[in-house]
């Protein structure tokens, strides 16, 4: 009876702190949930990027409720203003140095030749990589913070890194180009789930859909040089299937193919992959909403508001964590769009010819490294440049090689930023086209 009795009260003990500790650590997520949400809520407040930056409602078929996308299109600054002539462009992007490789094709000769009609110019419309917001483009480069101070930067986001007065940011090589007038109007958007817009599906079709609404009720009339990066190449072909009458031409990024996203990976099997995406998705997903690592950013970097709305998983270091969100996004991205039983595949299978407006001139620039290091994405890119364009429509398959990695237009790809100056000369070379 006593032995009985003294196991009952080591029991009784045992229960009453797994009580006591369950009970802390529910209060503790409590408080976790509520803090977050008034940090959301302040975030909320923050102004859109610039002036020109629209929030516009769009409701594609199919979708349940209307909500609003960001979208930002913006003409070159005129002479004199700020930001005219970008200091970090030279035309010694464009010199014919021998940084390009040929998959298919050399690069096209022509891509300093002047525009004829200089009423009418296409505007480029830049679709941006899985899990970065199409407007952090316009961004102005990170400033290297300073140890000394406590404050908070004034330039969001902010990685604490500054590389030569470039911005590092997706995309702001087109905005590069613009100050230096080397191109006219510039759009960008942050697709659903991203930066200011609204969480939306993520179906591919629905997606284009939504930013086609946007540009129509915007009074976007095009057309449009589409420039689709990695997974945006995704979206901007079956953008240009639906809407093909909008299309001046397209420029893809080492583009993310069918062969490639939606691609079992051999180095998995069901269980693992499972296990592996539990771990990578979904779990951090299902924290996210405590905000830890939002408030660890918030008392460690002082992280202003813009850091949060804008979180991107590019450049390194990755801040995606910072936005609930876009890591709900992104989870989406990859159990509902990630397999061949979903309608984004359908939706990207008939966004080939005859629908797919194969005779428009592209051109496909491919990272020679991540061509070598998986067999997958070369066939991938060979498809895109040999099958989905015509050799009509295709002005140039370029591989770049030299060091150059899949964030083929950063300002540190290859040697000599030579991935950075062969995405300028395609662009230019597309849009001298009349």
């Amino acid at each position: 009876m006593e032995s009985k009795g003294y196991l009952g009260t080591i029991w009784s003990w045992i229960r009453a702190l797994a009580a006591f500790v369950g009970g802390l650590l529910g209060a503790m997520c409590l408080v976790l949930l509520l803090c977050n949400l008034c940090l959301s809520a302040y975030d909320n407040t923050t102004p859109l990027l610039r002036e020109e930056s629209k929030l516009v409602a769009v409701q594609p078929k199919g979708y349940p409720w209307s909500y609003n996308v960001h979208l930002l299109c913006a003409d070159p600054p005129k002479k004199g203003e700020p930001g005219d002539a970008d200091p970090t462009f030279s035309m010694s992007l464009l010199d014919d140095v021998d940084v390009l490789g040929g998959g298919g094709d050399q690069f096209p000769p022509d891509h300093k030749r002047p525009r004829r009609n200089t009423t009418h110019f296409p505007t480029v419309l830049y679709e941006a990589p899985s899990g970065v917001p199409g407007s952090i483009a316009f961004l102005p480069p990170a400033r290297v913070r300073n140890p000394n101070s406590p404050f908070p930067q004034p330039q969001p986001p902010n990685n604490g890194t500054e590389i030569n007065q470039v911005s590092p940011y997706p995309g702001s090589w087109i905005v590069a180009l613009q100050a230096a007038h080397k191109v006219q109007r510039v759009c960008v958007w942050d697709r659903p789930g991203y930066g200011f817009s609204d969480t939306g599906p993520v179906e591919f079709g629905q997606v284009a859909e939504s930013l086609h609404q946007a540009l129509e009720r915007s009074g976007e009339k095009g057309p449009f040089i589409l420039v689709g990066d990695g997974y945006g190449g995704l979206l901007t072909r079956v953008f240009a299937a639906k809407y093909a009458s909008l299309v001046h031409s397209v420029l893809y990024v080492d583009s993310q193919s069918a062969q490639t996203w939606f691609r079992f990976p051999p180095e998995y099997n069901m269980l693992t992959l499972r296990v592996h995406r539990f771990f990578t998705h979904l779990l951090p997903t299902l924290i996210s909403p405590l905000g830890i690592t939002r408030f660890y950013s918030l008392f460690t970097q002082y992280d202003p508001s813009m850091s949060r709305v804008l979180a991107s998983k590019r450049p390194s270091p990755s801040t995606a964590e910072l936005s609930t969100p876009l890591r709900s996004r992104l989870t989406a991205e990859v159990y509902e769009s990630h397999t061949h039983h979903s309608t984004s595949y359908t939706a990207l299978l008939k966004a080939q010819p005859p629908r797919y407006p194969s005779n428009k001139p592209a051109i496909i620039l491919s990272s020679d490294e991540q061509m070598q290091r998986n067999k997958a994405w070369a066939e991938g890119q060979r498809a895109l440049a040999e099958e989905i364009t015509s050799e009509e429509g295709r002005e140039a398959w370029v591989v770049v090689k030299g060091g150059v990695g899949h964030d083929l237009c950063s300002p540190t790809g290859g040697k000599d930023g030579r991935g950075r100056r062969a995405c300028s000369r395609a662009l230019i070379h597309l849009f001298s086209i009349e």
